[in-house]
């Protein structure tokens, strides 16, 4: 039987967005063009771009420029958990030993973030506020990942019921494509992260609270 592994779904230039250039389309010099373009520029790890993106936004936007800080917009390195060094103190080879890292998935999420509210109506300042906050919870846990070795039982309200391997314990997985392709036994196994609780029926009539996980943090 296959094992199913679990990966991120999240692609940062698959993700709905305002027009800009780094879409194909030509950059036309607004705040929030600035903001998507700095962003890029982190996703690349082009200094030339933050800092050419960054100086434009101080001259659309001099209060917001002033809230973007690129360096929080990083991640903690996950081979070196945040610590920038490895075995025998060598410097981490992921994050060069900086103890953090821009990641395209959690960039991908903020920008996703910033458009939707900018969709909704919102001004640049206030979109830029709420994708932040959500960008900074999530960040805040990205350490917390914990392995999971489970086995399918079934699908249940857009994710997966499962049985742990280690243990007799049930536990809901969310944060996958709803396409997933699993069957009752399927293995599952891979990196999640603590997601709060999960109401489900389970040989009773009556609902229990399973614990709940999520495959990827950067998915709403």
């Amino acid at each position: 039987m296959k094992t199913i592994f679990l990966v991120s779904l999240v692609c940062l230039l698959s993700l709905a967005a305002p027009a800009v250039n780094f879409f194909g389309i030509e950059y036309n010099g607004n705040t929030a063009d600035n903001i998507m373009n700095l962003l890029y520029g982190l996703v690349q790890g082009d200094e030339e771009m933050i800092r050419e993106y960054g100086a434009q936004l101080k001259k659309t936007d001099p209060d917001l420029a002033g809230k973007i800080d690129p360096d929080e917009l990083k991640i903690p390195c996950a081979n070196c958990r945040g610590r920038g060094a490895v075995e025998n103190d060598a410097p981490c080879p992921v994050c060069g030993g900086t103890g953090h890292m821009a990641d395209a998935q959690s960039l991908g999420y903020l920008q996703y973030k910033f458009s939707a509210a900018l969709d909704a109506g919102k001004t640049e300042k206030a979109a830029w506020k709420a994708a932040k906050k959500a960008f900074d919870e999530r960040r805040a846990v990205v350490l917390d990942a914990e392995m999971l070795v489970a086995s399918v039982i079934r699908k249940d309200d857009g994710g997966l019921l499962l049985s742990c391997s280690n243990c007799d314990e049930t536990v809901f997985l969310k944060g996958l494509d709803p396409s997933f392709p699993a069957v009752e036994g399927t293995p599952v196994n891979g990196s999640v992260w603590p997601a709060g609780t999960h109401r489900c029926l389970l040989d009773g009539d009556s609902p229990v609270d399973v614990k709940c996980y999520t495959a990827t943090l950067w998915m709403d």
